[in-house]
């Protein structure tokens, strides 16, 4: 199985996580170590090799299940996409994650629309003459503050 492929069945998690089984063959390996120094147990050797290898076939069963669910469902998005093989498939995938990546990596900006000289949405009162307050009586100071109120 080349690197890629195998890179992508560990992303796709369709490997059976060791780290369970890996345990429990360490336990098996321990109490089998200590049975083999005591005579006569063979019979008990022979039932944890048992077990041992019980539990492996179930692992592998379920590691088999998972990859065919995910065959299934790859095949299903194929045949939708009206692709020939898997790979056409990968590519595409491929393809379409640099495009998300390529798109996300660009920062958002503000839509560009020309005002025509106009004033921008926030700056409104320098679309106003200098002495246009002034006109009016408005300096821009605090107006004094009057006794009856």
């Amino acid at each position: 199985m080349s690197s890629s492929k195998h890179t992508k069945i560990k992303e796709r998690q369709l490997l059976a996580q060791p780290n369970v089984l890996v345990s429990l063959l360490q336990v098996t390996v321990v109490v089998v170590n200590v049975l083999a120094a005591i005579p006569n147990a063979t019979l008990a050797l022979q039932a944890l090799r048992s077990g041992r290898n019980s539990q492996e076939a179930y692992a592998r069963r379920m590691r088999l299940r998972k990859q065919q669910k995910a065959l299934k469902t790859r095949g299903a998005e194929m045949l939708r996409r009206g692709l020939q093989n898997l790979d056409e498939l990968d590519e595409a995938e491929e393809k379409e994650r640099k495009e998300a990546e390529a798109k996300e990596s660009f920062p958002h900006s503000p839509p560009t629309t020309d005002l025509g000289g106009a004033v921008s949405e926030h700056d409104y009162l320098s679309a106003l003459s200098p002495g246009f307050f002034e006109r009016w009586g408005v300096d821009g100071g605090t107006p004094p503050a009057t006794l009856g109120s």
